[in-house]
This record gives structure tokens, sequence and C-alpha cells, in this order.
């Protein structure tokens, strides 16, 4: 079931992508909206065990609460898009592609716990997908080492659910190599 829900991960942060990239943020906007919406329901009908797919197992605490972060911080950073599109984009990517690789090579090889269920071959697992996704991306490459780095620690370090604190503190990262001097 986690390989399925990270593909799903993986494959709704590629479609919002590429949404973005057609779309535009002002229609990217609206549709994270509706799945939002549409997460949330989603949630309720499956903590009152009315579940249309398989994909959730009701006896967690808080289940679903991570889809509905996902699309929370999505909604915020969209909402600066215009602004900062590199900010939406190369958050986008590390929540997509850094945060699934880590879930699956720290299942499958962790051997060696940091912190709770992180390990540290999930951890650098992030930061070499998240790099290589970001560098393919066409960003230079001290910036796609710099988020990764981050964006990995911040993952690796969230004390709460990283499907909000990852990408809000990646999109703080990002944010500040946008507007400091020593990165232009």
């Amino acid at each position: 079931m986690e390989l399925i829900r990270q593909l799903m991960h993986i494959w709704l942060g590629i479609f919002l992508l590429a949404f973005y990239v057609f779309f535009g943020s002002y229609s990217t906007l609206l549709l994270v909206a509706l799945l939002f919406l549409l997460s949330l329901l989603f949630v309720n009908f499956c903590h009152v065990g009315w579940c249309p797919i398989g994909l959730i197992r009701l006896e967690r605490p808080l289940l679903g609460v991570g889809l509905i972060y996902y699309m929370a911080a999505l909604l915020f950073l969209l909402s600066y898009s215009k602004i900062y599109p590199s900010v939406f984009i190369a958050t986008l990517i590390a929540l997509s592609v850094g945060d699934s690789s880590a879930t699956f090579v720290g299942k499958l090889f962790g051997k060696h716990k940091l912190f709770g269920q992180k390990t540290l071959e999930g951890t650098i697992a992030f930061f070499i997908v998240t790099s290589l996704a970001l560098l393919a991306g066409g960003y230079p490459t001290y910036f796609a080492i710099t988020v990764a780095f981050f964006s990995a620690l911040i993952e690796l370090l969230s004390p709460i659910n990283d499907n909000i604190i990852m990408p809000l503190g990646t999109a703080f990262v990002i944010y500040l190599m946008c507007i400091l001097p020593i990165f232009l």
C-alpha cells in the first residue's frame, strides 16, 4: 500500500507541474483548490468507514491528514507563484520526487535510523534524487544542491507531518535564495 501511495504522490506532483506549465498559476490554483476540497471529503468519508478505495488503512490515527497538508501547502505556494514561480516549481519537485524517494529507499534499504522512522539512507536518497530532478529541470548546480540539502534536512527533522513542514520550509529557503545577494 505504501508503494502505491508514494507512486500517487509522484504522479500528482508531475501532473500538477505539467498543468502549471501548460495552463498557468491561476488555473493550477483553481485545480488545487478543487483537489483540496475533494481530499477533505475523501478523508472524512474514509474516517466514517466509507472509503471508496483501499489505499487507506483506517486503523491509523489522523489518517489522510498528510493529503490535506499536501494540498494546503500547495495552495499557499500557488498563491505566490506569479511573483516567484521558481519557488513553487522547485518546491513541488522536492515534495514529489524527493519525499517519495526517501520513503522508498528508507523502507527498503534503511538500516541507520536517525529520527523516528527516518533513516540515513532515505535522507541521502532524498538529497540525490531532488538534486538530479532540479538539475534536469534546468536549475543551476548551486541552486539544486542547496535546495536539495535543506529540503532533505527539513524533511528529516520535521516534528510533525512532513507534507506541510517540508514544502513550506523549502519554499522559504528558495525565497531567501531569490532575494539574498549572495545567491544572485
